[in-house]
């Protein structure tokens, strides 16, 4: 590394310059995510609302991220390494000191998204029943 790497406090032309122009088009450049972010947190909010007595959330204002909760307290780690085994990632809370949470983004493609709500559909539904057996 050099020093000027160090005292640097500007980006190079070029990246200036496409910067600028990200700016100028900035409704252009963050159309598709708007929308996409839109329609899978409204598939979200449904999916929110049929698992109401399991998870609790409070809606996203802005971003592009949830942070539902277990309602019983229970860690969310577990959980979380089951929907990686389906193909779902999610963050445990854990890691936010926040262990019954998980942090789930959904700015996904909207076919994306709509296939891995329906999987952790499934999972929540064999995650409910097992809740009520042990």
């Amino acid at each position: 590394m050099t020093a000027r790497s160090y005292f640097t406090a500007c980006n190079s032309a070029p990246g200036e310059i496409l910067a600028e122009i990200a700016v100028r088009n900035h409704s252009t450049v963050l159309r598709k995510t708007q929308e996409t972010a839109s329609l899978n947190l409204r598939l979200l909010d449904g999916f929110m609302a049929s698992h109401r007595d399991v998870l609790g959330w409070i809606r996203p204002q802005g971003g592009m991220t949830a942070f539902p909760w277990f309602l019983n307290g229970e860690d969310a780690r577990p959980f979380c390494q089951a929907a990686t085994g389906r193909g779902i990632l999610l963050a445990p809370g854990d890691c936010f000191d926040v262990p019954s949470h998980f942090r789930l983004g959904f700015a996904a493609s909207a076919d994306n998204f709509a296939r891995a709500l329906d999987r952790m559909k499934e999972l929540m539904e064999s995650w409910s029943a097992k809740m009520v057996t042990t």
